[in-house]
């Protein structure tokens, strides 16, 4: 899965860069810059139904969770999902919070010399937030197949918070127990996005970034995701609705427990413009 993310993203950049440095396949456009440009601001309600495949080892014991959308559904406690993007001329701030509460009732735990029964508990904090900067936009194809293309790298960091509790029931050897875990890390991301307006109300969104490099537990962390966007005018704001599919890997390890997890669905929201 990863390398196949990492080509399809190498793919997508290729073209885009050979888009916009051919005179023959692109036109580049002039664009304002920071200080000629007006603040514009961008809030997205996300509605994320993925898969969460997640591997748990902690000092002598291993929890296996091959989570699927149902049984993520059935353990949800509260969960909210929002992105934030400003953005001045070429000049992007943006922060993504994610938050989730769940308890899992019937878990399978494995020890040293069994497996039994658990609950795991847990409320957890994913944010990505960061800078990003334009740096061009092409009009691809011209005339009548004109399509507007923008590339725009960004770097930032990605913030990742996890307290779990785990019960264990006891089993046929040893007694029942309740430990706490927390994982915690804030890790550095660089990554590209690239726009393209397909029509005056339609566009789709490319997004793909690495992160982790083993700094602050993390050891590895990798995002893939497409939307596709329709604008349009809801009452004083200027809105868009998307939907599209991201997927995301993590990958953390400090002195007591690692965490594996690939978390994919498709992704809808909308978001408002002022």
């Amino acid at each position: 899965m990863k390398q196949a993310i990492l080509k399809f993203g190498g793919l997508s950049l290729a073209v885009f860069l050979l888009a916009g440095t051919s005179d023959v396949l692109a036109e580049r456009l002039e664009t304002e810059s920071v200080s000629e440009s007006d603040w514009e601001f961008e809030l997205f309600i996300d509605g994320w139904l993925p898969k969460a495949p997640i591997s748990i080892v902690h000092e002598d014991f291993e929890i296996d969770l091959p989570e699927n959308l149902n049984t993520i559904l059935d353990s949800l406690n509260f969960t909210t999902m929002l992105r934030f993007n400003a953005h001045k001329g070429p000049l992007g701030i943006f922060v993504n919070p994610i938050y989730y509460n769940g308890t899992y009732d019937k878990v399978k735990i494995k020890l040293p010399l069994e497996e039994v029964d658990g609950k795991l508990k847990e409320a957890v904090w994913y944010v990505d937030y960061g800078l990003s900067y334009e740096i061009g936009r092409w009009d691809i194809g011209k005339g009548e197949s004109s399509r507007i293309v923008t590339l725009e790298p960004y770097a930032g960091f990605r913030f990742f918070h996890d307290n779990m509790t785990v019960e264990v029931e006891p089993g046929l050897i040893g007694d029942g127990f309740t430990e706490h875990i927390t994982l915690s890390s804030n890790s550095p991301i660089i990554g590209l996005q690239s726009h393209m307006q397909l029509s005056d109300a339609w566009g789709f969104l490319l997004v793909g970034d690495y992160g982790g490099f083993g700094v602050n537990h993390m050891e590895e962390s990798y995002q893939m995701a497409g939307y596709f966007d329709y604008t349009f005018s809801w009452k004083k704001f200027r809105s868009r609705a998307y939907f599209g599919y991201r997927f995301v890997h993590l990958d953390l390890e400090d002195d007591t427990t690692a965490l594996n997890a690939n978390i994919q669905g498709p992704l809808l929201g909308i978001s408002f413009i002022f």
